[in-house]
């Protein structure tokens, strides 16, 4: 069995082509993320090991400090302090922060940025930046860049320099060029020194470190150092091993990556799911073809479990093969990839060899080879309970109508149910309803998917008379051969179905936030136009006052986020700090209760807030600021969510004793009537600043909507690969069609029918099949946009949203169906109108 099971595979290599093709494409996507992943997360493991080297503990502010924006308390006393420990060799006081290196035409260098203080050791020397030339800044308007850097914007040493940290653009003389050993300066970013003191005043506070690096002394171990250290921290600093702090780093840095390659593995499962539609299409293709021979096998003595051990071993042997080459193939596209991103796009990703695990070579492996075998197992064991007598007295058996009518019975009871719960959320009404509106939806996508079979007879039946007006008998015979075997055409649309579900549900949904968020981004806004930086980084509230003295200015207002231990007894919340007197002329805020009247020594709140904390206006609420003092507010009033504000809004004074750091993440500015755009043309003029973009109405609506596409074409390109092997399925049925139809087509050539005609006929029932699937993806598509949608409608974020369809993007799916359907039919339909005819009659 394993020789006939070996020979299979080798006559049947074409046709086994386009399985492997699938396995081979899921495969390579699983491998491409997981490898792509692994480099990464190395190339950042090196990048912290290597920055630092030469580091036994490090200071630092601990993680609760840093989110609320707290100060470390690592001053000069607590440097000193750690110094004259008698485990200390070394230790340096060091401060960093985003640095841009404005060129001499105006635009910003490289594509990241970095800034620190030079920080000497004992010895004089920073180890991780070694002065090539000239010196190292020594105070304030002086700075040293790297060599990569000066050479790129072509400065030497006595140069002055634009840079820009979070405000003004300031003009530094270079002092000095140097060397590092960050790698992330192959990547095109940028390294700024400072003196230590305008480091602390530009990243931080005046006198304040962000960390100490500690090296201990000979014989003395980390955990001993880190006990002598740790005694002299305040609340809000920790002292953690170097083996920690590049944990920490490593994992930092590799967050995002890791999110987008759990959405990539996501995708690549979608992938693989779809492909095991094509694979049990491919063996009962081979298994109606081999019908006789089956037979044969069976007549001199082979059980049925040698059979289905026959066909499943035929799978096991394509899916190593298949999932062999699909790891090859991810291993090459996860460095293209990783090439691509840093080259093209400025990714600053590390640079390393490409990581392939031993896990992700067996994981891969295992993977393609168990869906190849568990999509072939129905196949085989339908063939192998075909009687040898039966099987040789036809080239084809029909599935039987009972089996259908199990089917129906299956798919209409999952229907039942889906209704039922759908329902029971549409009565509830709440957040909780939406949950059993959602699993409704997913259990009725799952019936779709069963009932196809049975929709398919009079879904394709309603083609049968446009078609014949359109294309006359070829027409007609194309709907009818479409109808003849709905389980054949069900397990081929539901590849389509799947991939068109997704895709419409998520153009749906997105098309419809992207809406609502464009609406509510200017809605209120009495603002002409916004500042605010291109990376979205805070602003300097000098910036601030330089746009509010522009002349045509009449209002500005800055909007400041700053972080709360608590309110009430609702713990970990953001606040929003505005101007009370000027936020009323720039913004439109939509209260339930209560007003702004007294924002000047209380707050506002959001109703989800208000709901959630048992706040009404008039309330007194205690806020516990992120430095951990307390102030008794007053609820001013209760507004309606606004994409622009946190759930809390206070004053600026309220909330600015309370910062360490006054920033800004945006400023909303109000023009003299009928003057905005000259007025927004005299605030770029002033600022004169790279990083500064002014955004007014229209700029904020199609920045939103911008975001939104961008986010849907990634999907696409996504959702590619399974689109791919869907019209792979397409293929593989309209070939095993003309297969069992090769007396049929004889019969029709014999009679009068031309090469052309049966061609056309083949592609029509293509054309067929991809509409009929297509259209009940956009309609299950829909049904789960809407019913996802309404979750959305519970949302205070995305109140007023309604589902809205893009029908010119449907009708694009629907064309690109057809294509599809025209393109997979073409092997097929030539294939069909070579066959001899009168060999074609006289096949049985």
């Amino acid at each position: 069995m394993f020789r006939l099971a070996v020979r299979n595979i080798t006559t049947h290599r074409l046709r086994l082509l386009m399985t492997m093709l699938a396995v081979v494409l899921g495969v390579a996507f699983v491998a491409a993320t997981l490898i792509f992943s692994a480099t990464v997360s190395k190339g950042y493991q090196d990048v912290a090991t290597r920055e630092n080297a030469g580091i036994d503990v490090a200071v630092r502010a601990t993680a609760q400090a840093q989110q609320h924006g707290q100060s470390s308390g690592l001053n000069g006393t607590v440097l000193d302090r750690v110094r004259a420990l008698t485990g200390v060799a070394s230790a340096r006081g060091q401060v960093s922060g985003d640095t841009y290196v404005v060129n001499r035409s105006g635009d910003v260098v490289g594509n990241a940025s970095h800034g620190a203080n030079f920080a000497p050791d004992l010895d004089g020397e920073d180890p991780d930046h070694s002065i090539a030339g000239g010196r190292a800044p020594q105070q304030s308007g002086e700075i040293a860049l790297d060599l990569h850097t000066a050479a790129r914007a072509g400065f030497h040493v006595g140069d002055t320099v634009r840079v820009v940290v979070d405000g003004p653009v300031m003009t530094e003389r270079l002092v000095g060029v140097f060397t590092t050993t960050d790698p992330a300066t192959t990547t095109d970013a940028t390294f700024t020194l400072f003196d230590t003191a305008t480091a602390q005043r530009l990243f931080g506070s005046p006198g304040q470190y962000a960390r100490i690096a500690v090296k201990a002394a000979a014989g003395t171990s980390d955990q001993r150092l880190l006990k002598e250290i740790t005694p002299l921290l305040g609340r809000n600093s920790e002292a953690i091993t170097a083996a920690k702090l590049i944990s920490d780093e490593k994992a930092a840095d590799a967050s995002t990556i890791t999110t987008l390659s759990k959405v990539f593995l996501a995708f690549a499962v979608v992938s693989l799911f779809v492909g095991i539609f094509l694979i049990a299409n491919t063996f009962t293709m081979l298994v109606a073809q081999r019908t006789r021979e089956l037979a044969l096998v069976r007549a001199i003595g082979a059980t049925r479990r040698q059979v289905t051990r026959a066909i499943q071993l035929e799978a096991l042997v394509v899916g190593l093969i298949s999932s062999a080459i699909g790891l090859v193939l991810g291993t090459l596209t996860a460095s293209v990839l990783h090439t691509v991103l840093n080259d093209l796009m400025d990714a600053g990703l590390p640079g390393t060899s490409t990581v392939v695990p031993p896990g992700t070579i067996a994981g891969s492996l295992f993977v393609g080879t168990a869906v190849t075998v568990l999509a072939a197992w129905l196949p085989g064991r339908r063939a192998s309970k075909i009687p040898p007598i039966a099987a040789m007295s036809s080239a084809n058996t029909t599935p039987t109508q009972a089996s259908l009518r199990l089917r129906n019975i299956v798919g209409f009871l999952i229907t039942a149910i889906g209704v039922g719960l759908g329902a029971h959320g549409m009565a509830a009404g709440n957040t909780e309803g939406g949950y059993y509106i959602g699993a409704g939806a997913g259990l009725l996508n799952i019936a779709f998917v069963i009932l196809t079979p049975f929709l398919s007879r009079p879904l394709l039946g309603l083609l049968n008379k446009p078609f014949t007006k359109w294309f006359g008998i070829d027409g007609k015979l194309a709907t009818e051969n479409a109808r003849r075997n709905p389980r054949r055409t069900a397990s081929t649309t539901a590849a389509l179905i799947l991939g068109l579900t997704l895709v419409t549900a998520v153009t749906v949904i997105g098309t419809s936030i992207g809406s609502v968020l464009a609406m509510k981004s200017t809605d209120s806004l009495k603002a002409d136009f916004t500042v605010s930086t291109i990376n979205d980084r805070p602003l300097n509230p000098s910036i601030t006052a330089m746009v509010a003295s522009v002349t045509g200015v009449t209002a500005a207002s800055p909007i400041r986020t700053g972080a709360v231990e608590s309110v009430g007894k609702v713990t970990g919340y953001k606040v929003t700090a505005v101007d009370p007197a000027e936020i009323t002329r720039l913004l439109t805020l939509h209260y339930t209760a209560g007003s702004a009247a007294h924002l000047d020594s209380g707050l506002l709140v959001t109703e989800a807030a208000a709901e959630r904390g048992h706040l009404h206006a008039g309330d007194s609420v205690t806020v516990t600021f992120a430095d951990g003092r307390q102030q008794p507010l007053i609820v001013s009033g209760i507004i309606k969510a606004n994409p622009l504000l946190s759930n809390y809004l206070v004053s600026l004074q309220t909330l600015a004793p309370h910062m360490a750091k006054q920033r800004d993440d945006t400023i909303l500015v109000k023009a003299t009537a009928g003057h905005a755009t000259d007025v927004q043309e005299r605030v770029k003029t002033a600022l004169h600043n790279p990083l500064v973009k002014l955004r007014d109405h229209r700029a904020l609506e199609k920045e939103v909507t911008g975001s939104v596409d961008l986010l849907l074409n990634l999907v696409y390109g996504l959702l590619g690969m399974a689109l791919t092997i869907s019209v792979l399925s397409v293929v593989n049925t309209m070939a095993l069609s003309v297969f069992e139809r090769t007396q049929e087509i004889g019969m029709l050539r014999a009679i009068g029918m031309r090469r052309e005609g049966i061609k056309r006929m083949i592609r029509l029932e293509s054309i067929v099949i991809s509409l009929f699937g297509s259209v009940l993806g956009i309609v299950v598509g829909t049904f789960t946009a809407w019913a996802m949608g309404t979750q959305f409608t519970h949302s205070k974020l995305l109140n007023g949203y309604t589902m809205q369809i893009p029908w010119e993007r449907i009708l694009l799916f629907l064309a690109a169906s057809a294509a599809v359907g025209a393109l997979a039919a073409l092997w097929p339909a030539r294939r069909a109108a070579a066959l001899n005819t009168l060999q074609a009659i006289n096949t049985q």
